[in-house]
Formats: C-alpha cells, structure tokens, sequence
C-alpha cells in the first residue's frame, strides 16, 4: 500500500495553523501484496481497530504505525519543525482572537462561524467502504446462486413440460385403444348374446327331436304323454309301419322279378335255403340262420334246407 504525500517543507511561516495531517491530503492507492508488508485485510482491520472518534491532534499517531518508514520518518521530522514553532503560533491566534471584529462601518460584529469539521472521518469512510464491498459481493454470489437456481429450475420445467407431453401423447392413445376395445367387447357381447339364444332355441329343438325320436323306437316315456299325443303317435307309427312294409315288399317283388341270384338280406352272397311252408329260395346260408321269417311274405319259418344249382 502506497501513500501520496504533499511535497516536504523545510521552514513552516508563524501564520500557518498547527500541525495536523489532513485526510484530504491523503491518497490511499493499494497496490499488489508482496510477502514483506502487511496485507490489505490486516490494513483495513487495523484501521478498523482504531476507529474511534478522537482530536484531529491525534489522528497523526494513530495513522503513523500504517504508513511506511520512509513516509513515517517524513511526518516525524515535520512533526518537530512544527512543534518548535507551536508556541508562537498559539499566541498569534490567542492575540488575533482577543481582537474586535469590525464591519464596513467600523462596527463590532459577532464572531465568524467555524467552517464545520468533515462528518465522517477516514477510519468512517473505510469501514463503511469495506461494509459495501462486503454487500455488494454478497449481493453478488447471492444472484449467481439465484440465477443457476433459476436456470435449474427453468430446465427442470422444460423436463417436466416434455414429460408431461408424452405422458399425455401416451393417454391419448391408451384413450384410443381403450374405445376401440369397447366397441369390439360391446360387439362381442352382442353376438355372444345372439350365439346363446340361438343355442337355446337349438337345445328346445334337439330336446324335442331327442324325445320323438325315442317315441318312434318304443322307447319314450309315455306315462308324461296325454290321450291325444298317444293317439297321434299311434297312428304316426301305423303309417310310418305299412309304408315300411310296403316298400320292404316291392323290394322283394323286384328282386324276385328280376331272378337275382343274389340274397335280398345282405345283397351279396347267392341264394341256397328254401324256407318252409312259403318255399322262397331268397336266402343265402348266412342270413338264413339269423331270421325267424319269411321276408317275401312274413310268414314263420318252420324249416329249411340247402339247393344247389338254378
């Protein structure tokens, strides 16, 4: 730290004032810290260390242990000039006071006001300097922090915005499938609807065929079966047996007819049993011995025997 002093005086005139450092004499410039001097901080706390109001008179001891030697060995030796000369100027202002004050017209007038004294004092300036910086560096870092917290945030909303977005893209078309696959389970539903009456018309249908069926073949339950139904099955089975008979016969005419050499039972061996009493040679041995009477003419069977030949 480097001090701009006034130039030095070697004679001090009786009407100058006592000797005092003034703090607009005073031009502090910091340069760089080397290893030898103190440093800036410890310059600024000393400073602060012995800011306490006191005399302008002793502002100069508090000041000399902060400037350099060779400056310090400047003020001393004006320090000395200054006190020898101390006496007489105290009394020239004692005389100069004691004077009246007249004005214009030779009239005593009232004592000039003193110039008032600077407010704040250097050790003031600087703590209140050093209290500034101190702000506007924390002020400082306080909005770097805020800015990347800013810019975090800011980030982290653009992140979020986009996941918003897909996660809505992914609604819309979960959405779209799901109305899709309603459509196709009310559908469905609709023709399963549809498949289970025509399964129940079918099973009334099968039930009913099931039951005449076994009616036809004498295996009914006719007991659950009114008048009228047993008289119509009946009749349904008398005619249903002379067509049966009527075609049975035709059949055997026709292979009579036509001499076929063949059994008219199983339509494929040829004929060697004369059945008795009808005398019907339509049988092949092998169907002769499982029937009891005459397919030509119905009638029983009372004996038979084995021909050779036409």
């Amino acid at each position: 730290m480097g001090n701009n002093l006034p130039p030095a005086v070697d004679e001090v005139s009786d009407d100058d004032s006592d000797f005092f450092i003034d703090h607009n004499d005073i031009t502090l410039s910091f340069d760089e810290e080397t290893s030898e001097g103190p440093s800036e901080d410890e310059t600024v706390v000393r400073m602060l260390e012995l800011a306490v109001p006191r005399p302008v008179q002793s502002s100069l001891t508090q000041l000399l242990p902060m400037l350099a030697p060779e400056h310090q060995r400047w003020y001393s030796s004006r320090g000395d000039v200054s006190r020898s000369c101390s006496s007489s100027r105290h009394k020239t202002r004692s005389r100069a006071k004691s004077m009246p004050i007249l004005d214009s017209q030779g009239k005593e007038c009232g004592e000039p006001e003193s110039e008032p004294l600077p407010s704040l004092p250097l050790e003031e300036s600087l703590r209140r300097n050093m209290q500034l910086s101190q702000e506007v560096k924390r002020l400082s870092m306080s909005r770097e922090v805020m800015s990347m917290q800013l810019l975090r945030a800011h980030h982290h909303a653009e992140d979020q915005s986009r996941i918003i977005e897909r996660e809505m893209e992914r609604s819309r078309k979960l959405e779209r499938k799901l109305e899709l696959f309603s459509e196709r389970y009310r559908l469905a539903n609709e023709g399963m609807a549809m498949v289970k009456q025509k399964l129940n018309s079918m099973r009334v249908d099968f039930h009913q065929a099931m039951t005449k069926n076994k009616n036809l073949q004498g295996e009914g339950i006719y007991s659950d079966m009114t008048v009228d139904d047993l008289e119509a099955l009946e009749k349904t089975l008398e005619y249903g047996l002379s067509r049966v008979r009527t075609e049975l016969r035709q059949q055997y005419r026709r292979a009579i007819d036509s001499e076929r050499e063949t059994c008219i039972i199983c339509l494929h061996e040829r004929v060697s049993i004369v059945v008795m009493p009808c005398r019907h040679r339509v049988l092949c041995a092998t169907c002769a011995v499982r029937i009891q009477m005459c397919p030509v003419d119905r009638q029983e069977i009372t004996d038979m025997f084995p021909t050779f030949g036409h």
